[in-house]
């Protein structure tokens, strides 16, 4: 599950100029989507970049951004734990490194790791560890919150875009993009 959701491009129909200078990089954008009435978050995340470009429909303004969980990248460990739970080491990361993260739904997982010593570790490599460790996945929420559990255990009952998909053909309705001023922070 890590990684599936770290970027994202939106192209915006800009044709009346409605996005132009609105957004600027560094700032959080939403990405709401669904079959009823547009309010289910599919992803939200920091505004990397903005482009704007001409193609065969007109204007498009170009969004390019990156998953809070991007940032877990750059972070890196160093800690050693022994006799503990895969599901305690794991909440003990997050709240050493992550501040501003949540454990909420770190779902408890027995396994007991003899040792493990982490040196300079990328985050997510460490979180890949006890994922392997325990059998386990792992993702983040647009809320910041960790989602641990057994592998295979969870039903994503959620609608999924995937790389390339128009959403149009999907039948989708009452996509919106938050871009009110008071959702759209600069970090």
């Amino acid at each position: 599950l890590i990684g599936e959701d770290m970027e994202c491009e939106i192209d915006l129909d800009n044709n009346s100029e409605t996005y132009t200078g609105l957004l600027s990089a560094g700032q959080v954008v939403e990405f709401l989507m669904d079959f009823g009435d547009g309010t289910t978050t599919q992803w939200k995340g920091i505004i990397d970049n903005i482009q704007n470009k001409i193609d065969s429909s007109g204007f498009v303004y170009k969004i390019k951004g990156s998953h809070y969980s991007a940032s877990l990248l750059d972070i890196t460990i160093n800690e050693e734990f022994s006799s503990s739970t895969i599901s305690s080491i794991l909440t003990s990361i997050i709240t050493s490194y992550l501040p501003s993260f949540t454990a909420n739904n770190v779902e408890t997982n027995n396994t007991i790791v003899d040792k493990i010593i982490w040196k300079n570790k990328a985050f997510w490599d460490c979180v890949l560890d006890l994922m392997k460790l325990g059998n386990a996945d792992c993702y983040i929420d647009e809320n910041k919150d960790f989602h641990f559990f057994t592998e295979n255990s969870h039903i994503n009952d959620n609608e999924q875009l995937h790389s390339n998909t128009s959403i149009t053909s999907l039948g989708f309705r009452n996509i919106k993009i938050a871009l009110n001023f008071l959702s759209i922070r600069k970090l």
